[in-house]
């Protein structure tokens, strides 16, 4: 006899309501809670990050600008330099 798998790998596309009678109209992913999740770590590193900012850097200011740079010149490439007035919403 074959043996059902213990892994469900389609199971992190499966709709969740977690939000009452509201949770038909918000409707989210595995994906989606992850996605939120990255998004509210990263902005609570660069309130930490830039809480205290100075002319000359530090380690963690260095950091935060470091990675906006990156991205910055990312979507740059990607989009050039008519695209630059798109960028706040990356």
């Amino acid at each position: 006899m074959a043996q059902e798998s213990a892994i469900n790998a389609l199971g992190q596309f499966q709709l969740t309501t977690g939000f009452g009678p509201v949770g038909r109209l918000v409707e989210f992913t595995n994906s989606n809670e992850m996605m939120l999740l990255a998004a509210a770590i990263i902005t609570v590193l660069f309130a930490i990050a830039l809480r205290h900012r100075a002319m000359v850097p530090g380690r963690m200011q260095g950091l935060a600008e470091m990675s906006y740079e990156f991205v910055h010149q990312m979507v740059d490439d990607t989009i050039g330099h008519e695209g630059r007035r798109f960028f706040p919403f990356v």
